[in-house]
This record gives C-alpha cells, sequence and structure tokens, in this order.
C-alpha cells in the first residue's frame, strides 16, 4: 500500500469513531441578536440655582434667587425652605399647585357651565345711554333700575330685558329651573329660559368686562381661601370646613344673590368701591360655612349630587369610586318598580341602593353625602341655596368597608367636611399628592411618605409639608 493510500485510511478511520462516539448535532437557528439598550447617561448635577430655578418655572413664581456655593448643609436645606416660603406668598404658586393637585375648580372643569351671570347687556351709545339684550328699544319702553353692581344709581333699561316678577319657570318634566341657573340641558323636553334679568338686574351683567371679572372673583375665591390656610399655618383640613372665605366684592355677589333668592333681602355693596376692591375675609350667610366647597365652583360642578360626593372622595381621601357593572334590571329592582313610577334618578337622592345588592358598597357612602348637599340647587336648576329643601337628619360616613359608619352626624356639608379632614386617608392623600408633584412621578421611598404622614398629621401644616417634599428630594433628609 502506498503511502497516500496509508494516510487516506486513516483519516476515514478518524473520522468514522468521531461520528460513532459524538450523537448528531440538531440543526438550530440562532435568534436574531435583540437590539442593544441603549446606555443612559445619568443628568450631570444640577446647581442649586438652578434647581430653584425650575421650580419658579414649576410653580409660575419669580423673584431672586440666591444660594451661595458651598453652603453647609444645615443653611443650603434652609435656604432651600426660605426660597419656598417666599414663593408661598405669591397667589401664582396657589393657582399653580392647586390646580394640578386638584384640590379646587376653575373656569372650564364643566363644560356644560355657563358663566356666573346667565346673560350680559349690550349698552347703547345714544344719550341718555340704556341697556338692552336683544335689541335696542325706544325710550318709551325704558325703566329706570338700580342695578346689582351699585344699588346707589339708576340706569335705564329696556323693559322686555327686565321682567322683575320672573324668578323662576317650570322646564321640562315638571322641574322648577331658577333663573340664576348656569346650565340648560339641550333636550327637547326642556323650554328656552323665559328669564331675563330680574330684580336689580341681578341675572344680568353690565358688560364683558364685568362678566369675567365676576368670574375671576369666583374662581380666586377658592385659592385665596386657601392661601389663607397655609400661610396661617392653620390645619389644611380648614379649607373643607371654613366659614367665611377670602374673596373680593365681585366673588360676594354669589353669596348676595342667594340669599336674595332665599329672604327677599339684597344687600350688596357696590363691588368697585375701595372696601369691596380688595381680596380679604369675608363672612358667609350660615349655609355655606364649608370652606372650598360650598363655593360658587364646587355648588354648580355637576347635575348630579353623586357626582359631587365621588369627586369629594376623590379628591380629598384619594379614594375613588369606580362605577359596578349593575344591569338597568338591578337598578329598578332596586327603585321599586320603573322609572316613571319612582321619579328621577341621577339628580335626587335614593337611599334604597344603600341596601341593595351590587349597589350598597358604594351607594352608601354616595347617597349618604348626597344629603349634605340636596340644599343648594343644581347647575340645571339654579346655584344657590333653599333652606326648605336641606335634610334635617342624621347621616353615616363610610370610607372603605361598608360593614360599620366611621361616624353619624348632622347632614350638613360642613360636617361632612370636618369629618372627611378628620380622616387617616386625608392626611395619606394630601401627602401622596404632595409627594406626586414634587418627584414628578418618579418613585420615593415609602419611608419618605410614613415619615411626611407623621409629621403632617401633628397639626396639618401643608407649607411645612410642601417645604420637607422638596428638601427631601433635592437634599435628602
Amino acid at each position: 500500500m502506498s503511502g497516500r493510500s496509508l494516510w487516506w485510511g486513516v483519516l476515514l478511520l478518524l473520522v468514522a469513531l468521531s461520528c460513532s462516539s459524538q450523537p448528531p448535532r440538531p440543526t438550530t437557528i440562532a435568534p436574531a441578536p435583540a437590539a442593544a439598550t441603549p446606555a443612559v447617561r445619568p443628568a450631570a448635577p444640577l446647581s442649586d440655582q438652578e434647581i430653584l430655578r425650575r421650580l419658579d418655572l414649576k410653580f409660575g413664581t419669580h423673584g431672586d434667587i440666591a444660594v451661595p456655593d458651598g453652603l453647609p448643609e444645615d443653611q443650603l436645606r434652609e435656604a432651600y425652605r426660605g426660597f419656598l416660603r417666599d414663593r408661598m406668598k405669591q397667589d401664582a404658586f396657589y393657582d399653580s399647585t392647586l390646580h394640578a393637585l386638584k384640590l379646587i375648580r376653575g373656569p372650564g372643569e364643566s363644560p356644560s357651565m355657563l358663566p356666573p351671570l346667565p346673560f350680559t347687556l349690550m349698552k347703547s351709545e345714544t344719550t341718555p345711554a340704556f341697556y338692552y339684550l336683544d335689541k335696542p328699544c325706544a325710550a318709551s319702553e325704558q325703566v329706570v333700575v338700580a342695578p346689582w353692581w351699585n344699588l346707589g344709581s339708576k340706569v335705564r333699561v329696556c323693559a322686555d330685558a327686565y321682567k322683575p316678577e320672573l324668578a323662576s319657570y317650570v322646564a321640562g318634566g315638571g322641574s322648577t329651573v331658577w333663573c340664576d341657573s348656569t346650565f340648560y340641558k339641550a333636550h327637547t323636553a326642556w323650554v328656552a329660559s323665559p328669564c331675563k334679568c330680574g330684580k336689580n338686574l341681578m341675572n344680568c351683567a353690565p358688560s364683558g368686562e364685568v362678566q369675567r371679572a365676576i368670574m375671576k372673583g369666583f374662581s380666586d375665591e377658592q385659592m385665596l381661601t386657601v392661601k389663607h390656610v397655609v400661610e396661617g399655618h392653620l390645619p389644611f383640613g380648614e379649607i373643607l370646613t371654613l366659614p367665611g372665605s377670602v374673596r373680593s366684592g365681585y366673588g360676594d355677589f354669589f353669596y348676595a344673590r342667594s340669599e336674595f333668592i332665599e329672604t327677599g333681602r339684597w344687600s350688596y355693596p357696590n363691588p368697585e368701591a375701595p372696601e369691596s376692591i380688595d381680596a380679604r375675609l369675608r363672612p358667609r350667610p350660615a349655609a355655606f360655612d364649608a370652606g372650598i366647597v360650598s363655593t360658587w365652583f364646587w355648588m354648580v360642578d355637576s347635575d348630579s349630587y353623586r357626582v359631587m360626593a365621588r369627586e369629594l372622595w376623590d379628591q380629598f381621601l384619594c379614594h375613588p369610586l369606580a362605577s359596578r357593572n349593575v344591569t338597568p334590571a338591578e337598578i329598578l329592582k332596586a327603585m321599586g318598580g320603573s322609572a316613571t313610577a319612582v321619579g328621577k334618578f341621577r339628580d335626587s337622592v335614593r337611599m334604597e341602593f344603600t341596601t341593595a345588592p351590587g349597589c350598597q358598597d358604594c351607594h352608601k357612602i354616595l347617597e349618604n353625602a348626597s344629603r349634605t348637599m340636596v340644599g343648594y340647587t343644581l347647575m340645571q336648576y339654579g346655584g344657590h341655596y333653599i333652606k326648605d329643601r336641606a335634610d334635617p337628619g342624621t347621616i353615616q360616613f363610610y370610607v372603605d368597608g361598608v360593614s360599620a359608619p366611621r361616624a353619624e352626624g348632622p347632614a350638613t356639608l360642613h360636617w361632612l367636611g370636618a369629618t372627611i379632614a378628620a380622616q387617616p386617608e386625608f392626611t395619606a392623600c394630601m401627602v401622596k399628592k404632595v409627594l406626586d408633584y414634587i418627584y414628578d412621578g418618579f418613585d420615593y421611598a415609602p419611608e419618605l411618605a410614613d415619615r411626611l404622614q407623621t409629621r403632617f398629621s401633628n397639626g396639618q401644616d401643608f407649607a411645612t409639608l410642601f417645604e420637607d417634599a422638596v428638601v427631601s428630594r433635592y437634599l435628602g433628609r
């Protein structure tokens, strides 16, 4: 055998031995390489000046920022707190943060809401000038009226725009709609409003400028009342219980009109008089003693008391009440018959739902809370308080479990607000809202929330809570 033949024989023997000693490997298809995760480069540390500048942008505030480099830790913390104390003196701070925290209402919250006054007058260019709504009129068709915006003066107005005798009308379904209503249902069962300006032109603004001033007065009232509580280091729960409110003369119009409708007494000082221009803590009628939730924007927030109650639990207890999967048949059965037989559902209180299977878990909360509001006309019916409609009884207060109420008390909005503010969920909710806002949704240690809750529960000092949250994020404990 030649040398070449011997070499090939040995090679074939080695291959055979190799194949016999190892089982054949299955054919595999390699997975496509995963996309490389881009490296996240940590943000460069910000200077204290830049941090505070960004907080100014967040809060909508302004002012000097003087934080020298190299401050000892305790002095740096105090510099941050000093910055916040200065910013909390500015209205812009509250206007920005309170909306972000969903603690106050404002224009546009209810898309179907009309302005505080249903009508805005037009003024003629003639001499003497007169007011009208739909079209100008002859001098013989004008009347002289003392207007609400200056009861000591007299203006001329077309008689067809006046109608002082008309305070309300009966709409579709037999419902009484008051002329100060801020909402009309777009439904064929509801007639067009026959109302006009009414006594002292109380349903009409003399101009768009005054209409906007009233809207601002009503809107600022919530913000300024919360500012009063925060700056005074009062327990934050008093935003739900203050009998008075901080408002201008224009903000006072809501209460003057409501009291007039209730009592027939029309007493309203000139809102542009020196003593009325500046916002200050002013008393309110007894029924409006529940802090910001008895201001105009809350009173006309919805066409349902249940919706208003649900929002109280959501916004101040962080306890959302979700709709359950209940069929119409179950609802009608709980109501005791057909919808036509038992009356309306959305704008009434139905205590039978507090015991109905499938309904009671939510409705023990909703129906009891709604009973504190029935004295206040809903937005589609008016915007004022009617004493004879108020519930004189007692209610039960629930938060989560419905086996037993946490408290029982009078069916008043003030008692309800005080009871909400006394719950541990109120404390936890306010801390959560502030931390989520300051941390921009990023995670924070549960121990931080626990520590701030413990501190906030002792006196409910909102200003200190806010300072603690900022200092904890940017400077640590």
